[in-house]
């Protein structure tokens, strides 16, 4: 062996055994033939002057960076003018301590996380292959990431590809929450879980009111929570005087309820009406403006009695007899229908029946009919709901607008009625909106009277009244109008609520994984 290497000038060392190149699989598999291959017009070069060394040995990171040269020149300007920068890129030259607690700064505690990722190229700190933007460009920076209008993940996923500051995830959440032109146009809600009524146990002790239009026609249409059973009265004025009447009738001839629940329309919460209440003794309940699920009753009636009016004016017959027909029909996948549910027993109808059926017969178990039918309808409802977080007195917020494609309005909350109804003071009017309809806002405090975002003005809803409790069961609410509170400084809440699932449970981020928030 000695012998074949005299032909080379080799220079050995002594390296210790865990110093040593584990040998690989191929090396201590020899080939088994013995040719040697000559290889022709081969020329080796070596690389001998330091200079032309240096030239392929050395990489700038900056070069490969998509930035404009007078934008890296800026950093490095900040860089330079930034002392905890410059005390950082001394750290990073000289090395960092064994322990964090040795740092003689403690501005550069944020960035220990990261030190073994910390490099200095031209003036430039670099993280792996981001830039680290000093503080005072950073604002400048956030409006560059944001200029397209994009969400939240969109935002940090395109400046994590190439910059980088402590804590920038958080700055782009709150630079997207504070933007007055997406807040303009945000996404609707999810809808929240499925609320239903207490269930009456008694016929026509809870019902419902709603006034609907067919072919300029106006009609009042009341209907029965317990038996599905509705009253309609054709309407020849809209006035609250006109409306009261009808539904004297009605009442007249089924009872006073207990419970009557509206839209809130302008017919509804007149002073007219409230005296109605009074003397008549039932207590008048309306849901959110625009909120038609909050009287989900009438407004299936109204549906109902809609087709019925619309199909037997097309072919010619007696709308009433339809109505008598729907009534004795099952609903529900029941085998008892409304006027069974309602009266206890069938009426006359065109539809021949024996004597024996139109005797009385009182109906059992419907009130655990109609909690199984809520459960159920709730059950696949719920699937894709979610509760909301509840709102704030004196919190931001924007205020779906009544026009679809229009800016929603900004807005402030003033009070909260029910769970899920508040009282928001916008530009132009107070009004009352459901959550489902209510987006909270982060953007600063306007200066009052708040600045809407729309070229005109939206129609002022109608205002409803706040219902408070009556001194007996059977007294009406009094109804009284919202008042309007004007705070010198409006409370505005800029604090991150908190990541829950879909179940409410509370997300809580473990310690550890401490590059979540950067």
């Amino acid at each position: 062996m000695l012998l074949a290497l005299q032909k080379y000038d080799i220079t050995v060392s002594y390296l210790s055994g865990k110093k040593l190149i584990v040998a690989d699989f191929l090396s201590r598999a020899p080939m088994n033939e013995t040719e040697c291959v000559e290889y022709e017009n081969v020329d080796i070069y070596s690389l001998r002057e330091k200079e032309l060394c240096n030239m392929f040995e050395t990489i700038n990171q900056i070069e490969g960076l998509d930035f404009k040269n007078t934008t890296i020149e800026r950093i490095k300007q900040e860089t330079d003018n930034d002392e905890i920068l410059q005390r950082l890129i001394e750290v990073i030259k000289k090395g960092w301590p064994r322990h964090k607690e040795n740092l003689q700064c403690d501005d550069l505690y944020e960035y220990w996380e990261f030190r073994d990722e910390l490099s200095v190229d031209n003036g430039v700190i670099l993280r792996s292959d981001t830039i680290l933007i000093p503080k005072s460009m950073r604002s400048e920076m956030l409006t560059r990431i944001h200029k397209a209008h994009q969400g939240k993940d969109q935002c940090i996923r395109k400046a994590r590809a190439s910059l980088f500051w402590p804590r920038m995830s958080h700055d782009i959440e709150q630079k997207v929450k504070s933007c007055s032109t997406c807040n303009a146009y945000p996404m609707s809600p999810r809808h929240l879980p499925m609320q239903t009524h207490e269930t009456p146990s008694l016929p026509w002790e809870r019902v419902a009111a709603d006034v609907f239009h067919v072919d300029e026609n106006n009609y009042i249409i009341v209907v029965d929570y317990y038996s599905d059973y509705f009253e309609i009265e054709k309407l020849n004025s809209l006035s609250a005087a006109h409306m009261i009447l009808c539904m004297k009738k009605i009442f007249a001839i089924h009872g006073v309820p207990n419970v009557l629940v509206t839209d809130g329309a302008p017919q509804f919460i007149n002073d007219l009406f409230k005296t109605f209440a009074s003397q008549w003794e039932f207590t008048h309940i309306t849901s959110s403006p625009l909120h038609s699920q909050g009287n989900g009753k009438a407004e299936s009636a109204v549906k109902i009695a809609k087709q019925i009016i619309k199909k037997t004016r097309l072919e010619g017959v007696d709308p009433f007899a339809a109505i008598l027909e729907w009534r004795n029909s099952p609903t529900g996948n029941t085998s008892v229908s409304p006027v069974q549910k309602l009266m206890s027993r069938k009426t006359r109808s065109f539809v021949p029946v024996v004597s024996k059926q139109l005797q009385p017969n009182i109906v059992v178990g419907v009130p655990e009919a109609i909690d199984l039918r809520k459960r159920t309808y709730k059950y696949y409802y719920d699937k894709k709901a979610r509760n909301l977080p509840d709102l704030e007195i004196g919190q931001g917020v924007r205020v779906k607008p009544q026009e679809r494609g229009r800016p929603w309005m900004r807005g402030r909350v003033e009070d909260k009625l029910t769970p899920r109804s508040y009282v928001v003071k916008t530009a132009n009017s107070t009004i009352r909106r459901n959550r489902e309809y209510l987006v909270p806002s982060y953007e600063p405090p306007p200066l009052l009277p708040i600045s809407c975002p729309s070229p005109t003005p939206e129609p002022p809803p109608t205002l409803l009244p706040i219902n408070c409790p009556s001194p007996t069961p059977r007294v009406p609410q009094v109804v009284s109008p919202v008042p309007v509170h004007n705070p010198t400084l409006p409370r505005v809440f800029t604090q991150q609520l908190p990541r829950t699932t879909k179940s409410g449970r509370v997300i809580k981020t473990p310690d550890r994984w401490s590059y979540a928030r950067h």
